[in-house]
Parts: C-alpha cells; structure tokens; sequence
C-alpha cells in the first residue's frame, strides 16, 4: 500500500519535507505538491482555496496550525448547504499534515446540529486514489464524510465529533484506516460507519473511546489489533455485512462488546477479549459467528444472547459468567430452522458439566426455543488459541 511510505511530520521536518517534495516535481510530467502555510510561508494560507486549486494526482502539504474556516458547500442528496471545513473535488489526491497534534480541521467547539449533519472537516465524495495522513479532525458533525471508492487514513485524531469520525460509503475493494484515535463524549456518536458492498478494508491499531462503530453490506471487514471502549456497543453489523476481528480488545460497554442484529451479518473473532454489561455478544436476526483462542466476559444477563440467529461456532475461548447464564437462548422461532450452537472444547471456569448445563438456557429447557447448545467435551483449564476456521468448518457441513 502506498501509505506505508508515508509518515507524519514533526514541525522541525516539515520544511525538510516541503524541500525533497520541491526537488520531486521541479521537472516536468511530474504531479504538484502544492502546500498550505498559516505563516504565508507557503501556498496558500487556508486549505479550501488550496484545495480548489489542485490537480487530480497533486500532493496537499497542511503545515501546523487551527484551520476553523467553514464554508457552506452543496453535497448532493441533501436539501441545504452544510458548513464544510475542506471540500475535495478531484479523485485522487494525498493530503498529509504535519501531524495530528500540529495540523488540526474543525471549530474550536461544536455549534452544529444532528438534524442538518453539519458542519463536515472533510468532504471528498468522487475518488479513486485518497490519502490521508496527520490531521486532526474535531468538533464537527462528521470527521470525514467519503463515498464512491477507498481511501487511506492513517495517523489521524477525530475528537468530539457529533456524528461519526468516519463516515464512509463505498461498492469497491480496497481501503485502511490505521493508527487512529476517535473519542467523543456525545452519546450514539460513532468511529466508523462503513457501508455499501465495498470488501477488503482493513482497520488497524486503532482506539475508539466514547464512540460506537458501524458496519453493513460490506465484505471481508478486518479489524486488527484496536481498542473500543466507553460506549453503548463497541462494534455493530447488519445487513449481511462480514468481518474478521483479530487481537482486539472491547470493554466498558453498557450494553455489549459486539451485536450482530439484522439480517445475516457474519464475524469472524481471533485472539480477542470481549466484555459488555448485558451481554459480551448480542446475536440476532440469521447472524452467525465464529470464534477462537478469546476471552468472552459476560455481563448481568449472559456472555452470549441469541434471539433467531444462525448457527454459532465458539471453540478453545474462556467464557467468563457475571450473571446468571453463560449462553442465553432468548427466542428462537421455528421460521428460523432448528440452530445447533457448538460451544465445545470451551473453559468455562469449571469442569462440572452439569454446572455448566446450569448455565445455558436453551431447547432443552425451554421446547418452544428451536435451539441448542453443545458444549462437551469441555476444555479442562486455560486453552491455547485455535487455527480452525470458518470456511473450515463450513467444508466439514458439506
């Protein structure tokens, strides 16, 4: 991926950074790097005359300062103009800021409103190669609002945005967002809102504080090595989307870590820990799961409820109970078929079975629920993480 040769720049580098840039594109044929200078040292002075200015391939250098000029934009779809901080009119373009506590997007506080999504740091709606590095975006409605194609995000702030850091709609394959940090202290604010039929998007060594995270339709999601925290629902699909998640960790939920909810989502969990208050996981609506070698901390209701869910697959994971149930069977209509849940080889922190059997409500207990829990042979202490996979298992059915 091009970001990888990128990377944030200090303000003692960043006239270093504008020299190589000035050597780079001195011959012809070459594209622009065009930069933006609070102290008139550059370009321009504020971002969006800059922005106006650039080509299709151009380099956009944001050296430090506030940039809090709002401009109201049209963005198609909607019926009034909303305040823009950047508007990006060409579809490919790398934007890179001398860092995200330097180069900082947004008002100084949020003064917008939910009913109009406004205001918007970033716009950029047509794009085929985008690149986004070192900028902090702040106190906006949404963070940055991309459609149609990838974009790559890497070594960015998004702080006290209302709406969504990153909202971001796309039916192709392709895109990252790594090494970013979005908090919020406005309750239903989210990360992340990925939708359309998109694949192959990857987030990384990111944390999420005080803000929930979206997926749906999308496919092939890989979430890797990220923290979510503080919030209502760490992470939320629908909607048939897909995802991986791998050495993740979700905790402080009021309600739970991840929630599958309608219709047919699928994950994929590795190597995580997953907590939340009500339950660790919430399965609903022909949602199915699979996981390996996690830790599941359950809350005052169960670790995992299901209410007319696909099949779920949990194997060599702990299942850590803070209520009265470990696997809660809430309903399951007979539309839906008869689910077999296999929660073999699983530590529970016992190796009484019957104890077990206590702890899940399901068919067996319940004749009307078309749903039942397998869970011998039990793990007989602390077990290592699987490599079995999905797809794996998925073969063995045929």
């Amino acid at each position: 991926m091009r970001f990888k040769y990128f990377s944030a720049f200090p303000t003692g580098c960043f006239v270093v950074v504008l020299a190589v840039f000035s050597l780079a594109v001195s011959s012809p044929g070459h594209a622009a790097t065009i930069t933006v200078m609070q102290d008139g040292s550059g370009d321009f002075v504020e971002i969006q005359p800059a922005l106006d200015a650039v080509a299709s391939g151009d380099t956009l250098l944001i050296g430090p300062g506030e940039f809090t000029q709002l401009i109201p934009s049209y963005i198609p779809g909607y019926a009034w103009d909303v305040d823009v901080c950047a508007y990006v009119h060409v579809p490919a373009l790398t934007i890179i800021g001398a860092g995200a506590s330097q180069t900082i997007l947004g008002p100084t506080t949020y003064f917008g409103s939910r009913a109009t999504f406004s205001p918007k740091c970033l716009v950029w709606l047509e794009g085929s190669e985008r690149y986004i590095q070192g900028i902090t975006f702040r106190n906006c409605y949404d963070g940055i609002h991309v459609t149609n194609g990838p974009v790559f995000i890497e070594d960015c702030e998004f702080v006290g945005n209302r709406g969504m850091g990153i909202i971001w709609q796309s039916d192709e394959s392709g895109g990252l967002i790594r090494n970013c940090r979005m908090s919020s202290n406005s309750i239903g604010s989210f990360g992340f809102y990925v939708v359309g039929y998109g694949s192959d998007m990857i987030i990384e060594n990111c944390e999420f504080d005080g803000v929930e995270s979206y997926l749906a339709t999308v496919d092939a999601v890989r979430i890797i090595d990220c923290e979510m925290k503080n919030a209502r629902v760490g992470l939320q699909l629908a909607a048939s989307a897909s995802a991986e998640i791998h050495g993740c960790h979700f905790h402080d939920f009021s309600i739970a870590g991840l929630e599958l909810s309608a219709v047919a989502p699928h994950v994929d969990i590795y190597d995580s820990i997953i907590e939340g208050a009500i339950a660790s996981v919430l399965c609903e609506a022909e949602s199915t799961l699979f996981a390996s070698g996690c830790e599941f901390y359950g809350g005052y209701d169960s670790v995992f409820w299901f209410q007319n869910s696909g099949p779920a697959v949990v194997q060599g994971c702990h299942l850590i109970r803070n209520g009265p149930l470990a696997i809660n069977v809430y309903y399951q209509h007979i539309d839906y078929g008869q689910v077999v849940h296999d929660f073999t080889r699983n530590f529970w922190g016992t190796t009484d079975a019957d104890q077990v059997a206590d702890w899940i409500w399901d068919g067996n207990d319940d004749p009307s629920l078309h749903a039942t829990v397998l869970y011998q042979p039990m793990a007989n202490g602390p077990v290592g993480s699987e490599t079995t996979s999905w797809g794996d298992l998925k073969a063995l059915w045929r």
